[in-house]
């Protein structure tokens, strides 16, 4: 096997990588440099240079019910706010909830969104709509942010909110749109479990 044979997609040692990055709770990612030697007389031999680069693994989980305030104001529970970070965007999500996205997250969404076609007039329309949506959450010296108008009447907000924790996003719900997407959560607990295929 050459020398540049070993951090191929598929070789032992990327798998080994891959492997620990699961274990660990954070990404690696893998970017491959191969360079010629010409000897003269004899074969051609390969160097591999491996970068690394290591991309948190966010961790935000729990349902947290809160209320907004006379002035449309919300505060992030403090366990969210810790893997949010200082910077965070709020935007439409599905549902009919809200996705709350650490500025890291929000930016890989907008790097998937970069690789869309122009021309690609469906997904064009989908683009506009999610991404016209984001706002930048912008806390006042207590840690409120107020929730825009336009994402509490789609998401049917009225007082009553619960955060729920959804790996690398948060989501807020109106209570009463919570209890009815999650009525059968518990009786049907096993197939929905089944069906993330851990």
């Amino acid at each position: 096997m050459k020398n540049s044979d070993i951090f191929t997609e598929n070789s032992c040692l990327t798998k080994v990588f891959k492997n620990i990055a699961k274990r660990k709770k954070f990404k690696i990612f893998l970017i491959f440099y191969s360079s010629v030697v010409d000897s003269g007389q004899f074969s051609c031999y390969y160097s591999v240079t491996v970068y690394f680069k290591v991309v948190k693994m966010f961790f935000l989980t729990g349902e947290y019910n809160h209320q907004l305030d006379a002035k449309n104001r919300i505060r992030i529970p403090s366990k969210m706010k810790k893997e949010l970070g200082e910077k965070y965007y709020f935007a439409k999500g599905t549902d009919r909830c809200l996705f709350v996205f650490p500025e890291e997250i929000a930016r890989e969404q907008f790097a998937k969104i970069e690789e869309v076609k122009i021309s690609d007039a469906e997904k064009r329309r989908g683009i506009r709509a999610f991404t016209k949506s984001f706002v930048l959450a912008e806390e006042d010296n207590q840690g409120r942010v107020v929730l825009p108008a336009n994402l509490r009447e789609f998401a049917g907000i009225k007082k009553d909110i619960v955060f729920c924790g959804v790996g690398n996003r948060a989501e807020i719900w109106a209570k009463e749109v919570f209890d009815e997407y999650f009525a059968d959560d518990d009786s049907n607990y096993n197939e929905y479990f089944d069906s993330l295929g851990i």
